[in-house]
């Protein structure tokens, strides 16, 4: 028997990463669906359609909050990706908690949603931040960190002037530098 792996990467790619998109795509489709809804009788087809499209957003949310606390809980709390994922798991857990509210109230969806969308609009702003800035579950990035601390003080100037090449590049070149 093996024992359960400790880190939730599928063939070299990370698993939260695969179920964000489902939250993400499903929640535009629950928006259109709540407002067709929006004042029809229980039984009526919109009505029982955005009920299974809120479920399934709460369950997509689910998933990738569940995969994403996994995650979160190889981060050891020294490495600069923690407290940015930290603040992007509470936004997210919050939109999977408000979810689960837009499923018991039907009546409440619409500014449910609209909340729920800001909050994944900050949080996959978060999500990049945790990728493109401290290379989080990247394997280049992972792979860097691993030599750098093997580099001795004559080569830190290489590291200094690659990441010089680097701001540089991201000041003049980018559609929005930092």
């Amino acid at each position: 028997m093996t024992d359960f792996p400790t880190q939730p990467v599928v063939r070299g790619h990370p698993l939260h990463a695969m179920l964000s998109d489902l939250p993400i795509g499903l929640l535009p489709a629950a928006i259109a669906s709540a407002t067709l809804a929006a004042g029809r009788r229980k039984r009526s087809p919109l009505r029982r359609g955005a009920d299974v499209l809120a479920t399934m957003t709460l369950a997509a949310g689910a998933s990738a909050a569940a995969a994403g606390v996994w995650d979160w809980l190889g981060i050891p709390r020294s490495h600069p990706a923690w407290w940015p994922a930290t603040i992007h798991g509470a936004i997210n857990l919050t939109n999977v908690a408000a979810l689960g509210a837009a499923v018991a109230m039907p009546a409440r969806r619409l500014p449910i949603y609209g909340a729920v969308a800001a909050g994944m609009l900050v949080s996959g702003w978060l999500g990049g931040e945790l990728v493109f800035t401290h290379g989080w579950r990247v394997r280049p990035a992972e792979e860097y960190e691993q030599l750098v601390e093997r580099l001795e003080p004559d080569d830190q100037a290489a590291v200094a002037d690659a990441r010089s090449v680097v701001e540089q590049y991201e000041r003049e070149e980018t559609f929005l530098p930092r």
